[in-house]
C-alpha cells in the first residue's frame, strides 16, 4: 500500500500494537469502512552519521505486517 492509497478512506477502528515479547509499540493498525486494513509502522535503521540522534527514524504503511503483533490498547 502506498501513502496516497489512504486518501479518502474512512477510519472505523484503530488499535495500537506492539511486537510480542518486546516493548516496541510503534505500530498502529487502522481498519477502514471499505473492509481494508493498514498498519502504520514506525522504525529506525542503522547509524548514518547524518542523524541528529544515534539512529534515523522511518515510517511506512503496509496492508500486512509479517511480524507477530499484539494489542497495546483495548
Amino acid at each position: 500500500m502506498e501513502y496516497e492509497n489512504l486518501i479518502g478512506k474512512t477510519i472505523v477502528a484503530v488499535k495500537q500494537k506492539k511486537l510480542i515479547g518486546h516493548d516496541d509499540d510503534g505500530f498502529l493498525e487502522m481498519q477502514f469502512s471499505d473492509g481494508t486494513k493498514a498498519t502504520i509502522v514506525a522504525c529506525y535503521g542503522g547509524y548514518t552519521g547524518s542523524s541528529e540522534d544515534e539512529y534515523p527514524t522511518g515510517i511506512f504503511v503496509t496492508e500486512r505486517y509479517d511480524g507477530k503483533l499484539e494489542d497495546v490498547t483495548q
